[in-house]
């Protein structure tokens, strides 16, 4: 059968990462050529994204010349989470970029091949039943620059390739529409949170003069009727402790309940594997997709009444309070979690978008009170010892029916985009066997 090799235009469009020696922490530096790590890889679904480390020019023309990747190759992780695949994108404004010791790049001759079904065929169960087969499992589980070269592949005729690639890629096309919405809801929720409660925008501008209600709210209520309703609700002055007059502040801790978690026994088979989703950090939603409603692990109910675990009910706001600290998620469905994490149930007249939203502020407040740092813990005391300021339960009220669509649609969003992916990796393999014909799957997808 021929090899993934043959099929992209050779064995030398493939490359490794430098020797371990060629690239050392000491190396990174805030700009130059970004570094493709592990942290990057499927950052936003496809591409190869999120915040890079850089080298300089000089040390990537002394050492790191053979082990760039540009944009629309495809790359793969050598060891570590193997099975990791992910492509270069265009709209990013770098030229090039290292490959890490982790990772492996693949340039596809596009005359001869069509890059798109080659990143799918990496994706199958094709490939990831080769690599599980093929890896050297001695240590650190992993692949080589041979082994990849090597990889059998069945090759179409490079129009069907297109025609596979299309079809696949409308959907994932899809997805990622749909996480770009999501961002732009979640930071329109953000910025009406942050304007009300933070800086105290629709008050310092009535101080200032404003009166166009659209103003005061700084435009982010259009609609002038509502608008007008929304600022009448806003003091015209600040106390002497610098909230708005009537409003106070109160620790964190006295508007939710803060909830543990716990880990049933893992010796125990008949606590997991169950219909309850047990959240832990690794479930923490991409991006702005905000919810979770599937999780990697499961637990049953012996397993939840023969632990510390506690169910929480949909749109409870989870924190990662241990290990990846603040970390934040909103339950789409009832779950339990494990004892890294806090769920912060509203109390009172507090509502739960409401508390998502102030929990972000919160993490924002501690990263900024250790100055850029990573903050190790997260604890009980911690929502004792950060402050909230209190409005009006009407303000609380509008902005809830302001930011409620918002996230609502962030919701439905993520449970389109499940199904979407399942219909992807539903159709991946059928397509590359050719079970189901292009057509047919065209005629399904559209």
């Amino acid at each position: 059968m021929p090899t993934l090799a043959e099929g992209i235009g050779g064995r030398k469009r493939l490359i490794g990462g430098p020797f371990g020696s060629n690239l050392i922490q000491a190396d990174y530096q805030k700009s130059g050529i970004p570094v493709i790590r592990g942290a990057n890889m499927s950052y936003n679904n496809r591409w190869i994204g999120g915040e890079f480390v850089f080298v300089s020019d000089r040390k990537v023309q002394n050492d790191l010349a053979t082990n760039l990747a540009h944009p629309g190759d495809i790359i793969v992780t050598q060891r570590g989470t193997l099975g990791q695949v992910s492509m270069v994108p265009f709209d990013l404004p770098f030229e090039e970029y290292v490959v890490s010791q982790s990772q492996m790049a693949i340039c596809v001759d596009p005359q001869v091949a069509e890059p798109l079904f080659v990143y799918y065929f990496l994706k199958s169960p094709v490939f990831s039943q080769y690599i599980d087969n093929a890896a050297i499992k001695v240590g650190v589980p992993h692949i080589n620059l041979g082994l990849l070269r090597d990889t059998p592949v069945e090759w179409p005729q490079k129009s069907k390739q297109q025609s596979i690639a299309s079809v696949l890629s409308a959907l994932d096309d899809k997805i990622e529409l749909n996480r770009w919405m999501n961002e732009t809801l979640e930071a329109s929720a953000q910025a009406i949170f942050k304007d009300w409660f933070v800086d105290f925008g629709p008050v310092r501008r009535k101080l200032e003069g404003a009166t166009d209600p659209v103003a005061l709210l700084g435009g982010l209520m259009p609609n002038a009727t509502r608008a007008a309703d929304i600022a009448g609700l806003f003091p015209g002055s600040f106390g002497d402790d610098g909230l708005p007059e009537g409003w106070d502040e109160k620790p964190f801790s006295d508007f939710v309940d803060i909830i543990g978690g716990g880990t049933p026994k893992t010796s125990e088979p008949t606590y997991w594997n169950g219909d309850f989703p047990w959240f832990s950090v690794v479930d923490t939603p991409s991006g702005s997709d905000t919810f979770v409603f599937r999780t990697e692990k499961t637990i049953t109910p012996r397993g939840l009444s023969g632990s510390s675990a506690r169910l929480i009910s949909p749109g409870t706001t989870i924190i990662t309070a241990r290990g990846t600290v603040g970390n934040l998620a909103i339950a789409g469905r009832e779950m339990t979690f494990n004892q890294s994490c806090y769920a912060l149930r509203s109390l009172k007249d507090l509502h739960p978008f409401f508390t998502y939203l102030a929990a972000k502020q919160v993490v924002e407040r501690l990263k900024s009170m250790a100055h850029g740092s990573v903050f190790s813990t997260i604890t009980r005391q911690t929502f004792e010892n950060v402050n909230l300021p209190t409005s009006s339960i009407e303000i609380r009220d509008a902005f809830e029916k302001l930011s409620a669509p918002l996230l609502e649609r962030i919701s439905a969003s993520v449970q389109e985009n499940r199904t979407l992916a399942e219909t992807r990796d539903y159709l991946l393999p059928k397509l590359m066997s050719g079970e189901v014909r292009v057509r047919d799957a065209q005629e399904a997808v559209s």
